[in-house]
Formats: structure tokens, sequence, C-alpha cells
């Protein structure tokens, strides 16, 4: 019983839900750290993203709709501001979105970025 109770929480209960998804947050920065400082390689910091990304997108389905939108500090953006312009910020990125998404998926998706931004 006490067991049932715990995994609802871990898995239901909002605190616990912004608990990990923070964790996630970190654990995420790291990994853009490590590759952009060249202590890991493209395609396992792309796969380990997608893999984050994706659990992240799952716990935060469970959070409960906000009452109204207020802006939260990325630590994503904060911290690595500096290196925004870094082109293998944006190829890390990409890999990552085609690793989550799918090839057919990514490419439909740059398509319509470059035509907003084209209409503009």
């Amino acid at each position: 019983m006490l067991s049932a109770i715990g995994w609802a929480a871990w898995t239901r209960w909002p605190p616990l839900l912004e608990y990990r998804i923070r964790d996630i947050d970190q654990r995420t920065l790291g990994v853009v750290e490590d590759y952009l400082d060249g202590r890991r390689a493209l395609e396992p910091s792309a796969s380990a993203l997608a893999v984050l990304w994706q659990r992240k997108l799952a716990l935060s389905l469970h959070l409960p709709l906000a009452g109204r939108i207020a802006r939260i500090a990325d630590p994503l953006s904060t911290r690595l501001c500096a290196r925004a312009d870094d082109p293998r910020l944006r190829e890390l990125v990409d890999r990552a979105l085609e690793l989550t998404m799918g090839p057919e998926a990514r490419a439909r998706l740059q398509y319509l970025q470059r035509e907003r931004r084209d209409s503009t």
C-alpha cells in the first residue's frame, strides 16, 4: 500500500514532477556543456538529449494546467548564452530533434520555419 502511494506521488504529484523536470533540465545542461567542451561526441550527446526531452515531455503532460502563463528562467539559456552562436550547438539540437521527431517530421518543421521566416 505504501509503495503504491509513493509511486503515485512520484508519477503524479506536481511538486515531485517539477523536481524531476528540474533534474532533467540540469542533466540536459550537463550533456550540452560536455558536448561543447569536447568531452562527448555528437551522436551520444544528441541521443542523450532526445531521451531527456522525451522524458521531460512525458512528465510535463501530468502537470496541472497553469492558471496564467509566467516566464520561467531557462537554465540552458542563461548558462549557455555566451555560446549561443556556436554552430556545434545548432548541430547538436538539430540532431537531437531529428532523433526525437524522426527525419521526416524534422524536415517538415525546418521547411515551415524557413517559410515563416521568409514571409516576414
